[in-house]
């Protein structure tokens, strides 16, 4: 799997968490250039797939500070980087719940989600 694919595999969980940090693993961990975008639609899947019960807030959390730590992921909007850095860090930030995992939809879908 090359750099490129695993990064994809994270933003939008094609596999599982811990397998996609895996895969990451294989590479160095810095990279100089944005190789993906991150989309309101990959925010949006992982905040229904919370709000389905296949994820649960710490493997959100988890999720969102791999994605806040990767410089090779592009966070284009202020938004986006706004929820991505609320989701990493629930415990100086509104914590993750039903309800903010609605709030959060909402606001996401006024970028094209």
């Amino acid at each position: 799997m090359d750099r490129v694919l695993a990064l994809k595999s994270l933003i939008d969980l094609r596999v599982s968490l811990p397998l996609a940090l895996a895969h990451l693993s294989e590479f160095e961990w810095d990279c100089s250039e944005k190789l993906v975008d991150l989309e309101p639609v990959h925010i949006a899947s992982v905040l229904n797939k919370f709000l389905a019960g296949e994820l649960n807030s710490p493997e959100v959390e988890s999720w969102a500070n791999a994605i806040a730590g990767l410089e090779d992921i592009d966070v284009p909007e202020p938004l986006m980087r706004a929820a991505v850095h609320e989701l990493a860090n629930p415990t100086l930030t509104p914590a993750l719940t039903g309800w903010r995992a609605q709030w959060w939809l909402s606001r996401l879908r006024v970028l094209g989600n």
